[in-house]
């Protein structure tokens, strides 16, 4: 399903953290947990636009996200199997989950 401008601001909106990277005044990354606040977060969205894919913004912005959520319990992030190896450079381990998604994969 594409997101909108709008839905992503929806998003960030409604997020318990959010970091965002800025070239100018041009927003060119994000990432967002949830959270209950005390105990468990999840990161369900890390986004880089394409052209600026490959410049430590997705690093940062893991970094900067993980530690703002240091004092929690748990915190997991659900990746394709192809970026377990950029989640591990972050300490993070790889784990068997289940999803479903509404859109796209499960139709």
């Amino acid at each position: 399903m594409p997101v909108s401008p709008e839905l992503h601001l929806q998003i960030l909106q409604s997020s318990y953290a959010v970091w965002l990277a800025f070239d100018n005044d041009k927003c060119v990354g994000f990432i967002n947990s949830v959270s209950d606040g005390f105990f468990y977060a999840g990161i369900p969205l890390l986004e880089v636009l394409p052209e600026y894919r490959g410049n430590g913004i997705g690093t940062e912005l893991v970094k900067r996200m993980l530690t703002t959520l240091e004092s929690l319990y748990a915190v997991d992030i659900v990746c394709d199997h192809s970026l377990t190896s950029f989640y591990s450079k972050h300490a993070l381990i790889p784990s068997n989950s289940m999803i479903k998604r509404n859109f796209g994969y499960n139709q």
